[in-house]
């Protein structure tokens, strides 16, 4: 086994994530990370095709956001490319089908290679950084024209939620904090497909208006109630009036007959 390498089949070309630069970039040092043989760390064993990481570490190491590598973590699940295992301190990411990534010294394929007289082992590696680099420039220039939609639905659905609900700050003083939350829940609301919001699906939107007319909405629903409880006082009133004009004619009744 040569610890150096890691293999990649010309089917990632097919892969299903090969259009996100991040993705291709976080499988190959997934694979470059992981043991090549189980490892004692901390009282635990990081078996072969494995390795400890966390968020941060995974931040800081590909570039990514916090938010980015969320997605992508959840894609490899999705897919099964990775199994990841979370504590409180620290992350354990288990490479699924690891030993195809692995060339192994007496495979037939290497074999192969040899008797063929391919490159030696340094030619190989510089052939490897190329095509490294080549996936990776592919890789861009793919996303690159779409860069400011390459966010997951539900990523641009919950930046335009949290740009929404700023949108209702400055108005908390005039309407209170009761209404504005209770007019944010209902048209922040998403759609099946999560892809917009309540208010979005609206053929016009005119925030100052739809507050002013939800303000009025609410007062009157105040009123209403208001009215209701007055008239059902009113009728218990009545009724208890009725019953001791009842009671006071049976007493005279009562010392007639007497």
């Amino acid at each position: 086994m040569d610890n150096g390498w890691v293999k990649i089949h010309r089917k990632i070309l097919d892969w299903e994530w090969f259009d996100k630069a991040e993705m291709v970039k976080l499988l190959i040092m997934f694979v470059c990370k992981a043991n090549i043989e189980d490892k004692e760390w901390q009282g635990m064993v990081v078996r072969r095709g494995q390795f400890i990481t966390s968020l941060d570490k995974l931040s800081a190491e590909s570039g990514f956001s916090k938010q980015k590598i969320r997605t992508c973590l959840k894609r490899f699940e999705n897919t099964k490319e990775i199994t990841i295992k979370s504590t409180n301190k620290y992350t354990i990411v288990t490479i699924c089908n690891y030993e195809s990534y692995q060339i192994s010294e007496d495979s037939n394929q290497h074999a192969e290679q040899h008797s063929n007289n391919i490159q030696t082992t340094n030619q190989q590696q510089q052939l490897k950084n190329i095509r490294t680099k080549e996936i990776y420039k592919e890789s861009s220039t793919i996303v690159e024209p779409k860069k400011k939609i390459s966010l997951t639905l539900t990523e641009n659905l919950e930046k335009r939620n949290k740009s929404f609900y700023e949108s209702l700050v400055s108005y908390i003083e005039t309407y209170g904090k009761e209404m504005i939350r209770a007019f944010y829940d209902y048209w922040s609301e998403p759609n099946r497909s999560y892809t917009k919001m309540r208010c979005e699906l609206e053929r016009t939107w005119d925030l100052g208006r739809r507050l002013t007319t939800w303000s009025n909405r609410d007062k009157k629903n105040i009123n209403i109630k208001s009215n209701g409880t007055e008239h059902k006082q009113q009728q218990q009133q009545e009724r208890a009036n009725e019953i001791l004009e009842l009671n006071r004619k049976l007493s005279e009744s009562d010392g007639s007959i007497r």
